[in-house]
């Protein structure tokens, strides 16, 4: 597979990148500085990314991180600009979403960053994913995916609570 992992110098980007090489797939990174990354690179910033740039690759994975309040706006807007770009394409979009948008109920009512224990310093940035995901939503004509990593973690710490697999090896599948 011919992928494409915007933010590739990231530590999702990389981690992604090695394990896709691993299992034999063409990686290319899209990086704003190509000196920064020694792998096949386009150097362009992720607002100007066009439907030819992308339309070569069956994958592209959005691994971008935003910290600071000047760029928050790129988790929703870079989003919104890279799902434009593959309209109506074959060209698949994964992106690397945190796990403040999980919900943490059955009922779909409340969610991790509104929980008590939800760091202040990470809400402006779980914000901002959300609108993110939630724009990426609106999005019929792009086949896109959005990975939240912290199923895991829930999985993980339910293990730990249920204290239900001592000395066994415990395998996490979605229902």
């Amino acid at each position: 597979m011919n992928i494409a992992i915007i933010g590739i110098t990231g530590k999702s980007g990389h981690l992604i990148a090695a394990e896709a090489e691993k299992r034999g797939h063409q990686v290319t990174g899209i990086v704003r500085n190509k000196q920064k990354y020694n792998g096949n690179a386009i150097e362009k910033d992720i607002m100007t990314l066009t439907a030819q740039d992308l339309s070569q690759f069956d994958v592209v994975v959005q691994a971008t991180g935003y910290w600071t309040p000047d760029t928050l706006h790129l988790h929703k807007d870079g989003l919104i600009h890279v799902a434009q770009q593959l309209r109506n394409s074959s060209t698949r979009l994964f992106v690397v979403g945190g796990a403040s948008s999980l919900y943490m109920d059955k009922d779909h009512t409340l969610q991790r960053f509104n929980t008590p224990d939800f760091p202040e310093a990470y809400k402006p940035v779980a914000g901002a994913m959300k609108e993110g995901l939630n724009a990426l939503r609106t999005f019929s004509d792009v086949n896109w995916t959005y990975i939240s990593y912290a199923d895991y973690a829930n999985a993980f710490v339910d293990a730990i609570e249920n204290n239900n697999h001592t000395r066994q090896r415990l395998s996490v599948i979605q229902k």
